[in-house]
């Protein structure tokens, strides 16, 4: 019973995360420059998401993203991390 409180809609998550890499990337070359700005706003966003999508439930959860120059020449990648504040140690 415990496990049904805490679970995720992973589809739901997944769909909503593709939603968001989509609206910050399609159409745009890759510049290295503007890498860290991407992966800024996309890991923004997604914990945004995940915030709402798990507001009703005592959960921790991170979220890394990496973009990479389809040549292999460049990788650039961030991370962000979500917890509450007043129950969670840290």
């Amino acid at each position: 019973e415990m496990a049904d409180d805490l679970s995720w809609a992973k589809g739901k998550v997944a769909e909503e995360v593709f939603q968001i890499v989509q609206s910050e990337l399609k159409g745009k070359r890759y510049e290295e420059k503007k890498t860290a700005g991407w992966i800024n706003s996309i890991l923004e966003k997604t914990m945004e998401k995940l915030d709402l999508l798990g507001a009703e439930k005592a959960l921790k959860f991170s979220a890394t993203c990496s973009i990479i120059q389809r040549t292999g020449h460049g990788i650039h990648s961030g991370s962000a991390c979500y917890w509450d504040k007043k129950n969670d140690e840290t």
